[in-house]
């Protein structure tokens, strides 16, 4: 009897060792660099950026198309028409889609102010602009809720938009900082690491 019992302990230790290294095969293989788990958050978070590049690039082109429509028949330059304050206007939610198939009882709210962020001048167009504007990543994306959430760059997994300036010397020898016209897509990482995923344009004349 005392033999089966040591046979009985031993093939249970034995069935335990495999399945505690089963386990940690397991867990290796879906948590590892290239693991399951990371290629499901890598496509969840290369699905939200493409998401945010398409509809951000969309609105801005219904912008210049509208822009186009207005300058049509006239002398006017485009920038008249599509230039930053009026294309952060508009993505801010203070102007109606126009000329689009959406109705145009409702307006897109895909950017605000972010904390930090300071004045600049525009290129053309009058008063001021903020130089960083926080992505609203659920008025863009569809497929993902959990990703680029954030509030500030600080805390990061935030998206933001950016202008890129240059500093121009007036007429009395003082310094202002002026957009260059081009406005990057930015991703923070939690890490405080960001990458440029894209580069929009937010201001064109006839020559651009």
């Amino acid at each position: 009897m005392r033999n089966r019992n040591g046979v009985a302990i031993i093939t249970l230790i034995i069935i335990i060792a495999i399945l505690v290294a089963l386990a940690g095969a397991f867990l290796y293989f879906i948590l590892k660099d290239d693991g399951i788990v990371t290629k499901t958050l890598k496509m969840d978070t290369e699905t939200t950026e493409s998401e945010v590049r398409t509809h951000l690039q969309s609105l801005i082109n219904i912008e210049l198309r509208s822009a186009s429509s207005d300058i049509a028949g006239t002398t006017d330059d485009i920038s008249t028409r599509f230039n930053e304050p009026r294309l952060i206007n508009f993505l801010s939610g203070n102007r109606n889609y126009n000329g689009t198939e959406h109705d145009e009882t409702n307006v897109v709210k895909c950017i605000e102010d972010i904390e930090g962020s300071s004045d600049i001048f525009p290129k053309a167009g009058d008063g001021t602009i903020k130089d960083k504007y926080r992505v609203i990543i659920k008025e863009l994306c569809t497929e993902s809720d959990k990703y680029g959430t954030g509030k500030k760059i600080e805390d990061g997994d935030i998206f933001t938009l950016e202008a890129k300036v240059e500093k121009q010397t007036q007429e009395d020898g003082t310094e202002k900082t002026v957009s260059t016209g081009e406005f990057e897509l930015k991703y923070y990482d939690k890490n405080g690491n960001s990458t440029v995923l894209e580069t929009f344009l937010l201001y064109q004349t006839k020559q651009s």
